[in-house]
């Protein structure tokens, strides 16, 4: 992760949270956003999972090849 980054990922079942910056929807897979208050809070509140690292992608069969 980019230094002062965090990996948030929306809670199932919670309000839609949107990054301030943006205005846009936190994508339901998660994504990297600033480590700052507004992020802790909505942990905080239940709204988003902070992660230790983003999850590793999917690969194909066919990607592996």
């Amino acid at each position: 992760m980019a230094n002062g980054s965090i990996f948030v990922r929306p809670v199932p079942g919670r309000n839609k949270v949107r990054d301030p910056r943006t205005m846009q929807h936190l994508r339901d897979e998660g994504q990297l956003v600033p480590a700052d208050s507004y992020w802790y809070r909505r942990q905080a509140d239940g709204d988003v999972e902070i992660l230790d690292a983003a999850p590793a992608e999917k690969t194909t069969k066919e990607q592996a090849k």
